[in-house]
């Protein structure tokens, strides 16, 4: 008899285990930055790291999530976007930029482009993933700290 209120104590203590690791919120992983509010340095698009030399503004985006606005710099210019974050779904409308000229202008518009291909993501520790349809990272980001 006690063995058989032992295992039920051990079977019930596993199930209670399993369900709360199924129920981290899609916004943040167990250990990881949340989605939204977070300062997003880009680190790279398509794959193609992003340099970021000394004195030279970094390129980010920022989610906000009671306006579900997106902004940030792109390269050359300041962005902002709507978006619909559902689970790890997410989507960027069309976002509305500066339209100043820069050398970086080719990067800047890959950054867009990787936005607008935005279909999932995916956060790891300090660590963004923008995915495609296909679950490919269009681009990564790396939480910065806010001072």
């Amino acid at each position: 008899m006690k063995s058989s209120r032992t295992l039920s104590l051990v079977l019930s203590s596993a199930a209670l285990i399993t369900m709360a690791a199924c129920t981290t919120p899609p916004s943040t992983s167990a250990q990881g930055a949340p989605l939204e509010g977070t300062h997003w340095r880009l680190a790279s698009v398509d794959g193609q790291a992003v340099p970021m030399p000394a004195g030279v503004r970094e390129v980010y985006l920022m989610l906000d999530g009671a306006q579900h606005r997106a902004s940030g710099f792109a390269g050359c210019n300041q962005f902002t976007s709507g978006y619909v974050l559902n689970g790890a779904a997410l989507r960027f409308e069309r976002a509305a930029a500066t339209m100043m000229a820069c050398p970086a202008l080719a990067q800047e518009q890959a950054y867009l482009n990787a936005l607008n291909a935005t279909t999932g993501w995916r956060v790891s520790a300090d660590r963004l993933q923008l995915l495609d349809a296909q679950g490919k990272a269009q681009a990564e980001f790396t939480a910065r700290a806010m001072k």
